[in-house]
């Protein structure tokens, strides 16, 4: 489940909770005001987060998770080759007078 919300205060707030073999992480995070990076709190059901996020990653979702950092990763890498090339000709095309 995930849900972005602002309460009553007019804080921003998101939950998100994931379940693996009955254990369950629920990740929140808040802030106050606009510019506040805001604050992120993890509870597990049993175990540790980073236990919980190991698990996790052996699942479909994880791996598909993975795929799509990797796939996300790689197209801003050609990106960035493609910004560098799209540079390097503009510094090296002579300027007509």
């Amino acid at each position: 489940m995930r849900r972005r919300y602002e309460d009553s205060t007019g804080r921003l707030k998101a939950v998100h909770e994931r379940q693996v073999e009955g254990k369950k992480l629920r990740t929140t995070w808040s802030r106050m005001t606009p510019d506040d990076k805001g604050q992120h709190e993890a509870l597990c059901s049993s175990g540790t987060p980073d236990e919980f996020e190991a698990l996790w990653q052996q699942t479909p979702f994880g791996e598909a998770q993975k795929k799509t950092i990797k796939e996300q990763q790689t197209n801003e890498q050609q990106r960035l080759e493609q910004d560098k090339q799209s540079n390097e000709k503009v510094t090296s095309t002579p300027m007509e007078s």
